[in-house]
């Protein structure tokens, strides 16, 4: 989904859905497991790459790299959830830097917040000189242009 706002920073794409908490992402209180969080943050970064057009296999074709790596990630948690509460999660780049950028990611149960979280993402390229394979380049403008209307 298209749209904007001012917390949303410079980016218009804004990756929205909902889903239910489910048994197994809680803990034995039958309260979200704070990992699960994580995991739904970079389920929503995907599907934000999804909306402009690409997976990580078509990102590497595409632009050669290796992948946005997270180099930073934060959450903040409001209130608990449960089983079989219903989120609503969003997801949009919120700062784009040379080489980063950062995902900015809220979710909300029944209106109210419950999590905003933030990943920072590194543009990854090859570096067969490196003991990772991997180095830091520039965030191509074709890439930031897709997140824009």
């Amino acid at each position: 989904m298209k749209s904007s706002s001012p917390e949303q920073g410079n980016s218009t794409v804004i990756a929205n859905r909902a889903f239910t908490v489910e048994w197994g992402e809680c803990d034995p209180l039958g309260i979200i497991f704070y990992p699960t969080y994580f995991r739904w943050i970079d389920a929503s970064s995907h599907v934000l790459f999804g909306l402009v057009g690409h997976d990580m296999r078509s990102l590497r074709a595409t632009f050669g790299l290796e992948g946005p790596v997270i180099v930073d990630a934060g959450a903040r948690f409001m209130r608990p959830v449960s089983y079989g509460d219903e989120i609503e999660a969003s997801a949009w780049v919120g700062v784009w830097n040379e080489k980063t950028f950062r995902v900015e990611h809220r979710f909300a149960c029944g209106g109210e917040p419950v999590c905003s979280g933030h990943e920072l993402r590194a543009w990854a390229m090859p570096d067969e000189a490196s003991p990772t394979g991997i180095k830091a380049a520039a965030i191509p403008d074709a890439f930031k242009s897709l997140f824009q209307n």
